[in-house]
């Protein structure tokens, strides 16, 4: 974690697109799209309200209630791109009373840029609840869809893409990992697209992120950093 914070702080980037995914921290059964974009100028964390020891747990999705930067022009020209691209993503300018930003999100404002706030994009991609789980093919190609929409802003803006959660857990599966890292090392969208569904739920459905980052960044080349299952 803290060698993607120094590349990331190093590459000098105006705007950052995070795909992560909402695990019902800001949507619901009474309306949970499979792909939302969230573009208010600014973005609400709202810590839970937890006890002691889990707290201590939390500490890093942020403990306290926050607002932080987006990217919002940017954002905004996403979800017209990508309507234009046949995505019929949803969007979301501010959040009800209460609620703020998932932690998908927050961790990488905590975690990744510290003290160095980019102006973020929050991608949220449905990789967690069923019947509405966009596939893998799907999902990699939203990723180049969110490649072409930053290729046509108009600006000299950098832009760096990150992917939120994943690989596997709380099952650790070594073996899918390592499938998932071949996969996507060698280009080899294939063998992405034919994961097994069963492999790819609950927790472990964050590879989705991975595979559509994987869809925006197909033009450069994959290097791992670390790989480090924690059981």
């Amino acid at each position: 974690i803290a060698t993607v914070s120094e590349k990331l702080a190093n590459a000098e980037v105006d705007a950052v697109i995070v795909i992560g995914d909402d695990q019902e921290e800001v949507f619901h059964e009474d309306n949970f799209p499979a792909m939302a974009i969230y573009w208010g100028d600014t973005i609400l964390n709202v810590p839970e309200k937890l006890q002691a020891p889990l707290k201590r747990a939390a500490w890093a999705y942020g403990l306290e209630e926050k607002e932080y930067p987006v990217a919002a022009e940017l954002a905004s020209h996403m979800i017209g791109s990508l309507m234009e691209q046949q995505f019929d993503v949803a969007h979301s300018r501010y959040f009800k009373e209460g609620q703020g930003m998932g932690h998908a999100f927050n961790f990488v404002y905590t975690r990744i840029m510290k003290d160095n706030l980019i102006p973020m994009v929050p991608v949220m991609l449905n990789t967690y609840f069923p019947p509405n789980q966009p596939t893998p093919e799907r999902s990699y190609k939203l990723g180049q869809a969110i490649r072409k929409a930053v290729e046509s802003w108009d600006s000299k803006q950098r832009v760096a893409v990150i992917a939120s959660g994943g690989l596997s857990h709380f099952v650790i599966n070594e073996e899918i990992d390592q499938r998932v890292i071949k996969g996507l090392e060698n280009k080899d969208t294939k063998d992405l697209f034919d994961l097994p569904r069963e492999h790819i739920s609950s927790g472990s459905s964050e590879i989705r992120n991975w595979i559509a980052t994987a869809g925006a960044m197909e033009h450069l080349n994959f290097k791992l950093i670390d790989y480090a299952p924690c059981y």
